[in-house]
């Protein structure tokens, strides 16, 4: 496969996953400023926090001028739910070999 066809492939797979993800950044990125963060710290959050419900969270609080305390918390607790699902999911992938698990785990 050429790179121009790699590129494409590329393209097609990740088409329906930015359909929904270009939205959610702009909703994101305008919360944020509209909270008095700096574009450079809308930045910021969006590569460091991958979980969209946390982002807007820790957005609205930050507007607010919450103690970093309960920003910090509040974004655990959001994603506490990720605990739960790993949990659940886990034994099915006991069967699979560890470089499979390794990949999964970094996605």
């Amino acid at each position: 496969m050429s790179r121009r066809e790699a590129l494409r492939a590329g393209v097609r797979a990740t088409t329906p996953v930015v359909l929904g993800v270009v939205p959610f950044g702009l909703v994101a990125g305008a919360a944020a400023i509209g909270a008095g963060l700096s574009i450079l710290q809308a930045a910021a959050l969006s590569v460091v926090v991958f979980a969209g419900a946390s982002q807007l969270a820790i957005i609205e609080l930050l507007g607010r001028d919450a103690a970093l305390v309960v920003v910090v918390g509040t974004a655990l607790v959001i994603n506490a739910r990720m605990f739960m699902y790993s949990a659940s999911l886990a034994p099915h992938f006991l069967e699979e070999d560890s470089r499979w698990r390794a990949r999964w785990r970094t996605c």
